[in-house]
């Protein structure tokens, strides 16, 4: 179940969000968002609960939420429970973790782990097999190049981004053997905008970064707003930015106050402070800026420009732990 389709479910549809109404994968769903909206703390209720009540990657994203807290050994070890529970539940990306990161296990705990996540994986294979051969690919990559690349290959085939992404990184790190340098860069560059194409948000940010390495900022704006539509939460900052005249980089964009006022009410109405909380701190203060220039005319164009953006199914911060597999 996507969390797109979460959303419409009736717990959601009623804006009713009591935990203890909701299903565990409901909750789960819920408090992913929440996490990569920067509401880390009110995040972790939704996911312990999903937790609590068996649901596998809710136990390893509410663990993973708690690891980070390092400086309290009481959470770290509270941490290590949930990611047990999380693996003992079936979690892939618990066992994963446990296998290759769990030095207080046995050898013989993480070598039941490990064999626990291959044969999940061929499991997986079943259902989705192109995840599962971009899983074989990372399980192999350590111990056999050939192979992995080989299973990387396998899952660009079945055009999963994240494929694309591995892809270019793997070739920016000097593996592949390429006559000329200049064709290296080409495969990285193709790989990342094939990625960047369908829609792979950490794809469009770096490629982004490439247009703008080579000046090419007008058609780095176009990924900009691509990113936007894809639900990027930190597009609406550096957009705000840009439209409200302050980026040198962009200075060729015409001022827009109505834009930039409406990028920054969508990142203040959906962000939590958790997290990049000076971010938010900058964010109110271009906006309050804003609300000093502009003039009452302009007030209705910043409601059109936010209701052209209510297809967006929501804003959240795409990281490591948003696509779980």
């Amino acid at each position: 179940m996507s969390l797109a389709l979460a959303l419409t479910t009736s717990a959601w549809a009623m804006n009713n969000y009591d935990v203890s109404k909701m299903s565990a994968e409901e909750a789960y769903q819920h408090g992913k968002l929440l996490r990569s909206q920067f509401k880390n703390s009110e995040a972790k209720t939704y996911l312990q609960y999903a937790a609590d009540n068996g649901y596998p990657n809710g136990a390893y994203l509410y663990a993973m939420e708690s690891m980070g807290n390092q400086t309290n050994p009481r959470a770290v070890e509270n941490a290590i429970v949930y990611l047990t529970n999380a693996a003992e539940l079936g979690s892939r990306p618990a066992l994963r973790y446990l296998y290759r990161q769990g030095e207080w296990l046995s050898e013989a705990k993480r070598l039941k782990y490990q064999t626990q996540y291959y044969n999940s994986l061929i499991e997986l294979g079943a259902q989705s097999p192109g995840v599962a051969y971009l899983c074989l690919s990372d399980y192999f990559y350590a111990e056999d190049k050939e192979l992995s690349a080989y299973y990387l290959s396998k899952a660009i085939e079945f055009e999963l981004p994240s494929a694309h992404m591995i892809s270019a990184q793997r070739l920016e790190s000097e593996e592949g053997s390429f006559f000329f340098a200049s064709d290296r860069v080409a495969q990285v560059e193709q790989h990342y905008l094939q990625a960047a194409e369908l829609g792979y948000i950490p794809a469009i940010k770096k490629y982004i970064t490439i247009l703008e390495q080579k000046g090419k900022y007008k058609e780095a704006l176009t990924w900009r707003e691509k990113a936007l539509t894809q639900g990027d939460i930190t597009s609406l900052v550096s957009l705000g930015a840009i439209y409200s005249g302050s980026s040198v980089r962009y200075g060729f964009v015409e001022q827009d106050l109505a834009k930039a006022k409406a990028y920054f009410e969508l990142y203040l109405d959906n962000a939590g402070q958790d997290s990049l909380s000076d971010i938010y701190k900058q964010t109110e203060y271009n906006h309050k800026n804003i609300i000093d220039k502009i003039t009452v005319d302009k007030e209705h164009q910043v409601e059109r420009i936010k209701d052209g953006l209510s297809n967006v199914d929501f804003f959240y911060n795409y990281d490591f732990l948003w696509s779980i597999n």
